[in-house]
Parts: C-alpha cells; sequence; structure tokens
C-alpha cells in the first residue's frame, strides 16, 4: 500500500473529469483516481521526510501491486502525466515523492467533509461498518472484472526500454502453433530492433505487425534451427545472443 493518509471518508471527482485529456486511456484512469485516493490530505511526516498535502511516497513495483497494472505501463503512464504537468516526481535516497499538482482545486473541500466524515463514524458504527463491507464486496468485483479486462489489453512496444509490453505466455504459444517454422523469441527481439531502428515508423496495430512478420517468416521457411526454443518465454537478447545480444541480432535480422 502507498504511504497516505487517508483511511475513512471519500475524495472528490468532479464532473469535468469527463473531458480530461487521458479519460480515454483505462490505466491512465485507474492510476490517476488511485494516486488521488492514497494523497495526503493533510501533511505528515515519513521517515523524516514531511510528505504534504497532495503529496504521495511511490514506487512503480508497489504502484503495481496495488493497481495490477504491468510496471512498464506504470511507467509509461506517470511519464504522460508528467509530461501534462497532472503530476511531478521528486526521488530522494530512500524513495520518491509524487505530487498532484492541482490537488487543493481537486480536492478543496477535503479537511472538512473528512471531520463530518469521523464524525459520522464515531456516532454510527454499525450503520458505517455494513456500508465499508458493501464497499469492500463492489471494489472485489470491480478487481475481478479489471483483471480479466488486463488480459485482453493490447501489445504495445516501450521505446524507451525497448521491450514488448502485454505479450502473455499464451499469445506466445498461440503463435508457436500458427507459425511452427519459426522460433517466436528470436522474431520478437528482430521486430524490436527494427522498431528501435526505425522510430519514426510507429505500427498503430502490433498485434497485425507481429502476425505479418511471423506470416512472412514462415513462407521463407522460418528460423527456427538458428536458436533453441524455450516454450512460452520471452527471452533477452541477452539470453539468446550473448553479451553482443543487440549488434548479433542486427546482424540475424539482415540475413533473413
Amino acid at each position: 500500500m502507498l504511504v497516505g493518509m487517508i483511511d475513512i471518508g471519500y475524495i472528490a471527482l468532479h464532473r469535468k473529469f469527463n473531458q480530461w485529456e487521458w479519460k480515454s486511456d483505462p490505466n491512465m484512469v485507474a492510476l490517476f483516481i488511485h494516486l488521488l485516493v492514497n494523497a495526503n490530505y493533510v501533511p505528515k511526516s515519513w521517515q523524516g521526510q514531511i510528505i504534504e498535502r497532495g503529496q504521495v511516497v511511490i514506487g512503480r513495483k508497489q504502484l503495481s501491486l496495488d493497481t495490477g497494472i504491468s510496471e512498464q505501463t506504470i511507467r509509461t503512464c506517470l511519464n504522460k502525466l508528467k509530461s501534462t504537468s497532472e503530476i511531478t516526481i521528486k526521488p530522494t535516497n530512500k524513495f520518491s515523492i509524487l505530487t498532484i499538482v492541482n490537488y487543493d482545486k481537486y480536492q478543496g473541500g477535503q479537511t472538512e467533509s473528512t471531520s463530518r466524515s469521523t464524525s459520522k463514524l464515531t456516532n454510527n458504527q454499525p450503520t458505517t461498518n455494513q456500508q465499508l463491507t458493501t464497499m469492500e464486496e463492489v471494489n472485489k468485483e470491480i478487481n475481478k472484472k479489471k483483471k480479466k479486462y488486463i488480459t485482453r489489453e493490447k501489445i504495445d512496444f516501450d521505446f524507451d526500454s525497448s521491450e514488448w509490453i502485454n505479450i502473455t505466455p499464451e499469445k506466445i504459444e498461440l503463435w508457436e502453433k500458427a507459425y511452427p517454422a519459426c522460433d517466436i523469441q528470436l522474431c520478437l527481439n528482430q521486430m524490436a530492433t527494427w522498431l528501435v531502428a526505425n522510430p519514426t515508423k510507429v505500427k498503430s496495430a502490433y498485434d497485425r505487425f507481429i502476425t505479418n512478420w511471423l506470416k512472412k517468416e514462415q513462407d521463407r521457411g522460418g528460423n527456427k534451427s538458428k536458436t533453441t526454443v524455450k516454450k512460452g518465454k520471452l527471452r533477452t537478447y541477452k539470453e539468446i545472443y550473448g553479451e553482443d545480444g543487440l549488434t548479433d541480432a542486427q546482424r540475424e535480422f539482415e540475413k533473413c
């Protein structure tokens, strides 16, 4: 769980959220609301550091565990939020502090509202417990649907790390059956090399890009004899080619 202050009460979500430029991206929506929910509404000291109102201590791994979103996608989402000045991130020697830039604008009346919520919780404990139980059940159902959705996420490519995103073992096995003459992992690494070398030719549909590449490789006779296949596991350049992976991968690609 992120380091935050809010244990009870609620956050405000204005109707203008419907006009937010990232609203069509479900990962962006899920991450930003998660940050709003966990941000401090009053300053608090954490390991000798004051975490101000609208701030939260983060780590990409913990964010991934809390939201069910992959670490690579978390990094991409955070970069997008920084690019539109929604957040700032200040690293320390122990952790990173994320600041929601317009937190006071989003949550102007939170302190007063939370005080009223605290009073109601004390005076009406049984009713509140029933409400919390109902909310937990709703959240569990939402998480189930969210996990189901995540498994259907589109394939993407992270140019910063030169890594594929959302390629599952199930997809690899499906390609292995459809293109038996192809070493799927080798082909994926060759595709990554090509994308890095041609950053201006960004693909809008990576699923189609991958299947077209594999079909052409299959029609040429495949490349399965060039390396040993480990079924269902996506290997790195280093695992396939050794220390000079990227250079050798480029040579291998040029031979095809």
